[in-house]
């Protein structure tokens, strides 16, 4: 029978232990502070969002190389025949190019590299859901990676951040450009469509801000299947919104609460929270 692995890298925000236990490899992004390139997955995450609240400066972050993914690839054909590596969005870093330029290296016909259009947990979930598919024989590689391609249509994912000038200063604003300035006392609900941020609304108060980021969250026909709420550091900010879902009916074995991957988390700043939900 075909052995199929999956590739990822560190922004799908599973632990390691999972990862492990799941049998995928990922490859880390890297963080940059003072010049000095550090993987993103070895941070302590406590530490390091401690450290960009009281920063003068905003970290920047860096793709895997090429040669970081040939490693990985090489390693793991030496077990499996196929490899379908899947990745943070193309309109949020290059990753997806390091890694297909590297699949042109070690074997093009073997490694399928996929523009998942998502990061953080919605990658999470399309790593966990692929590998329920392959546990339960599904062993055609283009069933598998036609569904990594389409997973991003069960995923919802919003976000607030405590300070847009992280997005902006970093590139990865997108169309949330709209929502620069004029935010004083207002707080921005962003959202990611189609592998880029966007602006959804604009909320005034920081109760209300929750009780809307759950509104937009939950304005999907379907039924919820995996929910995420991840931060950069504020546990308050965070078990706000955990209550809130809550009272909204939503299972509390149904939600996962943890800290934001620190390159995701880099990007957004502090104070920012993400709840990121998967429908059947």
């Amino acid at each position: 029978m075909k052995k199929i692995c999956i590739v990822t890298d560190n922004t799908c925000n599973l632990k390691d232990e999972e990862l492990k236990r799941l049998e995928v490899r990922d490859v880390s992004l890297y963080v940059v502070r003072n010049d000095k390139y550090e993987k993103a997955k070895e941070l302590n995450l406590e530490k390091f969002y401690e450290f960009i609240k009281t920063t003068p400066y905003i970290p920047q972050t860096s793709q895997p190389s090429v040669n970081d993914f040939e490693v990985v690839y090489r390693e793991v054909l030496e077990n499996y025949d196929e490899i379908i590596s899947i990745h943070i969005s193309e309109k949020l870093s290059g990753t997806c190019n390091s890694a297909r330029l590297a699949a042109t290296i070690v074997d093009p016909e073997k490694i399928h590299v996929v523009d998942t259009k998502l990061t953080s947990m919605g990658l999470g979930f399309m790593i966990r859901d692929l590998k329920d598919m392959i546990n339960k024989g599904e062993t055609d590689s283009k069933v598998l990676i036609d569904y990594s391609y389409s997973y991003y249509n069960k995923v919802n994912v919003f976000m607030t951040v405590g300070n847009l000038n992280y997005l902006h200063k970093g590139g990865r604003i997108g169309k949330a450009q709209a929502f620069m300035g004029g935010l004083l006392k207002v707080k921005p609900i962003l959202y990611l469509k189609e592998g880029e941020i966007g602006p959804e609304k604009k909320v005034r108060g920081a109760q209300k801000l929750i009780s809307e980021l759950a509104d937009v969250s939950l304005n999907y026909n379907g039924d919820l299947s995996h929910l995420a709420i991840l931060h950069t550091g504020n546990f308050e900010i965070a078990n706000e919104v955990v209550k809130e879902f809550e009272n909204r009916g939503i299972d509390k074995s149904l939600i996962e609460i943890d800290y934001m991957d620190a390159v995701i988390g880099t990007h957004l700043g502090p104070d920012s929270v993400g709840v990121i939900l998967r429908y059947n």
